[in-house]
């Protein structure tokens, strides 16, 4: 394990003096090197009759859910009809199952998008297909059984000067949330009334709603109007909305919010109209009262960036530049949320250029690469999906090997290395006092003359248990001594 240092000097008198450093772990700081284990390689495709490209277990797996030890995902293509389907798999690689296969146009839509599961019941959108060809919302449960197209968007047309699609509804959905009232929300990409996209909610009794419609977007240079446009997935937080657009606002696209009621509708960041711009792909991650998100380009090297920006709108700040190689570059995805830690992927970039898992603090510091794709090996290339943390491990997607070349896509995890509890020294007379928490099952303390020396031992003091922490008293030495706490 990389471990990171925090060390001290300390002095109980004039003619004796001792240094004491304390290493640990992750909670201090990314760890780099872990174990990624391939869960599942999507199957090669065949051309039908119809010139449909088939398979068994679909392609392109970008959007998933977790629940316990099953995964819920969808393949936005492929499968035995060719349109995509939603599949489960458990945790371990085993049991791969197709819940439900997409017809495709004009029957229950096709290009499955994000998921998102409540109780029992997945709910998803279908980005085209059904009978009007703008997309379909519908339900099933986890066991693939009662598939339910809940909602079909409107027929498309076109604004009088024949530039932009337009309809009521939108088209091209992705869902984002479900309330506790089983409301269900999503963004639509495309059309609505001026073209540029839709909030909407669709409640239990099937009544739609647009939240809002995002306003005619003026194609010059850079595409600009007051809302954004093209909006992408978003989240839910409490009664409010969290989102993102690819274009419009200053002409980089924007992070707004919006109530469940359509109401308040807030711009929250515009990026800016300078080349390169950012255009935000992705939705974003809350914590407490910050949003953290990633854009696929702008930035120091044009290949984009992580950023926050507090729920209000203030304290916008970049956290961290991509550089390509190799840090990695083009993230096409959001973030998960682990503790102070963010991860996340880069399309592309890294030590071979085909992308990166990546981590860093959530202030921007301890940026590190925790995985590199690589063309020669069959953990696939090109990550361009969400990821999710449970835990010590972190489950992710790849859209396809060697850009093309079967297993068109994989899932994966990622084993990360166990966080270290946090380890504090005090000094007490003549004593060092090294404190834990009480529930850091399983470590022990132990120290060494040196960082690369090969003689850790335990530490022979006792710990005792005092106001929910272990505590070990150590009499101070004149040797140097290092600290930390093993699993």
């Amino acid at each position: 394990m990389n471990a990171m240092k925090r060390g001290c000097w300390i002095s109980s008198s004039a003619s004796f003096i001792a240094i004491v450093s304390i290493v640990t772990g992750a909670s201090t700081g990314p760890v780099s090197a872990q174990t990624l284990i391939t869960l599942h390689s999507f199957s090669a495709t065949s051309t039908n009759a119809a010139g449909i490209s088939t398979n068994s277990d679909g392609t392109a797996p970008y959007w998933f859910t977790l629940s316990g030890d099953t995964i819920y995902g969808s393949a936005a293509a492929g499968g035995p009809l060719g349109y995509g389907l939603i599949f489960a798999l458990k945790t371990d690689g085993s049991g791969f199952t197709n819940l439900h296969n997409f017809a495709g146009p004009p029957k229950d839509g096709a290009d499955p998008a994000d998921l998102v599961l409540s109780g029992n019941r997945l709910y998803g959108a279908a980005r085209s297909g059904g009978s009007t060809g703008s997309g379909t919302l519908f339900a099933l449960q986890t066991d693939g059984t009662g598939f339910t197209n809940l909602y079909q968007l409107s027929t498309n047309g076109f604004d009088w000067e024949g530039n932009v699609t337009t309809n009521h509804d939108g088209y091209s959905p992705v869902v984002g949330a479900v309330s506790s009232g089983n409301v269900l929300f999503g963004t639509a990409l495309h059309g609505g009334p001026e073209g540029a996209g839709t909030i909407f909610g669709l409640d239990p009794a099937g009544n739609f709603t647009v939240l809002h419609a995002f306003s005619y977007l003026a194609f010059h240079v850079p595409p600009a109007n007051a809302d954004g446009a093209w909006p992408n997935g978003l989240i839910l937080a409490g009664q409010t909305l969290y989102g993102t657009t690819q274009f419009g606002g200053n002409g980089g696209g924007n992070v707004y919010s919006i109530k469940t009621d359509g109401s308040a509708f807030q711009v929250l960041h515009d990026f800016s109209s300078t080349y390169p711009r950012s255009f935000p792909v992705a939705p974003v991650t809350i914590s407490s009262n910050t949003l953290y998100g990633t854009t696929p380009t702008g930035g120091s090297a044009a290949v984009g960036f992580v950023f926050a920006v507090n729920t209000d709108g203030s304290g916008y700040q970049v956290l961290h530049n991509f550089g390509g190689n190799p840090d990695g570059g083009s993230p096409l995805a959001g973030l998960a949320l682990s503790r102070n830690m963010l991860y996340g992927e880069t399309l592309n970039g890294g030590a071979s250029g085909y992308g990166t898992i990546f981590t860093a603090r959530t202030d921007g510091s301890g940026y590190a690469i925790l995985h590199n794709f690589n063309a020669s090996d069959s953990d696939g290339t090109g990550p361009a999906g969400q990821v999710i943390v449970a835990g010590n491990v972190l489950y992710g997607t790849t859209g396809n090997v060697l850009f093309g070349t079967p297993p068109l896509g994989t899932l994966f995890k990622l084993l990360l290395a166990p966080e270290s509890p946090p380890l504090t020294i005090t000094t007490s007379n003549t004593n060092l006092v090294l404190t834990w928490p009480t529930n850091s099952v399983g470590y022990s303390l132990v120290a060494a003359p040196s960082l690369d020396s090969s003689t850790w031992g335990a530490v022979p003091a006792v710990p005792v248990i005092t106001n929910g922490q272990s505590m070990a008293i150590i009499p101070l030495s004149g040797t140097q001594q290092f600290y930390r706490l093993t699993h």
